[in-house]
């Protein structure tokens, strides 16, 4: 399956703060409109062997991996597990593993390639500019890589990647005029989700019910991975 081509990256722009915090305030108009799931105590996944937890990097697929492990009592597999991106290698763990989370942003391009009847896939609903924000948090600055245009070559290379039919939506729905968060929502709002046998959007916020929530007032120090205090 693992196709090793991989497309050229464009040379990252550094924006400077000005542009960086019109893009914190201009970001949500453009964020496109679902309707997702908001999750209680009571909810309860049946009838899977496993849960894949996708969306952008920075979007909750983190916690709400480790969060749906501990109230399933299943393992809960990082993204490490995989090298991040290595398409073959999660193949093989959710084709030979039962009873585990999931958490693979990186696969949202491919999940709706790779899914079966088995899988729950949980694609993360947040606020775009939360996550922009979460994401300059991270790395102490943003570049154009933030933008659709910059990315749109990019984005439609990993979409097509197991799933040449992907182009043609991908062509149709993707706002080159948007930002980059714009390929994820709109391929899954019109593509990916009619595709996957078993499938929800799940509001990150909501996650505020679990037990292992943390407050955001107290993440401001939190490393990459942290979830607890």
């Amino acid at each position: 399956m693992g196709n090793k081509q991989t497309l050229e990256l464009p040379p990252k722009v550094w924006l400077d703060e000005e542009t960086i915090q019109k893009a914190f305030e201009e970001i949500d108009q453009f964020q496109i409109e679902m309707d997702p799931m908001v999750y209680h105590e009571r909810w309860s996944i049946k009838d899977c062997k496993r849960i894949i937890i996708v969306g952008p990097q920075r979007s909750g697929t983190t916690f709400t991996s480790k969060a749906f492990a501990w109230t399933m009592g299943w393992e809960v597999v990082d993204e490490d597990a995989f090298d991040v991106i290595d398409v073959d290698k999660f193949t093989d763990i959710i084709r030979n593993k039962d009873r585990i989370v999931v958490q693979a942003p990186a696969m949202t391009p491919h999940i709706h390639s790779l899914a079966t009847e088995d899988d729950m896939i949980i694609f993360m609903h947040r606020k775009w500019s939360d996550i922009i924000k979460s994401v300059y948090r991270k790395n102490g600055r943003l570049s154009d890589w933030i933008l659709q245009e910059t990315m749109f070559d990019v984005e439609r290379y990993h979409y097509c990647r197991l799933d040449s039919k992907a182009g043609e939506v991908f062509d149709k729905v993707v706002d080159k005029n948007s930002y980059y968060l714009n390929a994820f929502y709109s391929m899954w709002k019109n593509y990916q989700r009619d595709i996957i046998p078993n499938c929800v959007e799940l509001e990150y916020e909501s996650m505020s019910e679990h037990d292992l929530w943390i407050d955001k007032s107290k993440r401001g120090q939190f490393h990459e991975k942290q979830t607890t205090l």
